[in-house]
């Protein structure tokens, strides 16, 4: 029996209300920890593992861990219909640091690197792809039919829809409105391509580092030279001349969407999609 979608959609956005709030309010209370106040990179991903942790936690409540599940041949799978865009996210990220060593940047500290690196792969590829991608995409196939071509779509447009709108929340984290409109229409279209792996590949895993190189590749100048914090770095790129890698980026990931999800693959990825 299919869900009501429009019950579906204000789980979804009552889901997104909490867990933003959980994720705005954990910041404070860590601060109230002397150490953790004093390390800003630890602090970070101690908020991520937490929120991890409670998505976990919420995943075993629903019966519903095998989302998280680890399937080798999935993931290998899934790693080979994601090539294009692990190239393309890895290049500019090498691109990026390239460029700073040229510009005398100096190289941080390993121990920072890899704190940046942990903070961004568990804080945002695995927390937003979990939860937007692995529970509230998956509600929404319950609705519109997970075997069906028109069902899917539907989902993705939703699902992805409501990807986007959350990232303008970015404006009460300190990003300005230009800033913060970039980055949800960004993500309206990257969060369309993690939709479309995970129903190519069923598996989480894939969109998961998919999703934590394009972040790397966003703030590749505060993770390898620590120049700077995310926010920071993202609201100086996504304010200046945003019209063209807005366009840019959304038709890399909606043309990519479109093509693994094209009609003669259909009878591929909608068998057993689970």
């Amino acid at each position: 029996m299919k869900k009501d979608w429009k019950k579906v959609l204000l789980e979804s956005i009552i889901l997104i209300v909490i867990y933003g709030i959980l994720m705005l309010s954990l910041n404070p209370l860590l601060e109230m920890i002397p150490y953790l106040k004093e390390n800003t990179l630890i602090k970070d991903l101690v908020n991520g593992i937490i929120m991890s942790t409670i998505l976990i936690l919420y995943l075993i409540y629903l019966k519903k861990l095998n989302i998280i599940k680890i399937d080798g041949k999935k993931i290998i799978k899934g790693l080979l219909v994601s090539m294009p865009l692990i190239l393309f996210f890895s290049t500019m990220a090498i691109t990026i640091y390239n460029d700073g060593l040229k510009n005398g940047l100096q190289v941080a500290p390993i121990g920072i690197i890899v704190l940046n690196l942990l903070a961004i792969i568990i804080a945002a590829g695995f927390t937003e792809e979990v939860l937007f991608r692995g529970i509230i995409f998956n509600n929404f196939l319950d609705c519109f039919g997970r075997n069906s071509r028109k069902g899917v779509l539907i989902s993705i447009a939703i699902a992805s829809g409501l990807f986007g709108l959350v990232h303008l929340s970015n404006i009460f984290q300190g990003a300005d409105l230009a800033s913060s409109v970039f980055m949800a229409s960004v993500s309206l279209f990257s969060g369309a391509a993690f939709a479309a792996i995970y129903v190519r590949t069923k598996s989480i895993w894939p969109g998961i580092i998919v999703h934590s190189l394009m972040d790397i590749m966003g703030g590749a100048e505060t993770i390898f030279f620590n120049k700077g914090s995310m926010m920071d770095r993202g609201v100086a790129s996504q304010s200046t001349n945003a019209f063209f890698p807005v366009v840019l980026m959304g038709s890399i990931f909606l043309i990519y969407a479109l093509f693994i999800l094209r009609k003669k693959k259909s009878k591929e990825y909608l068998q057993n999609n689970d």
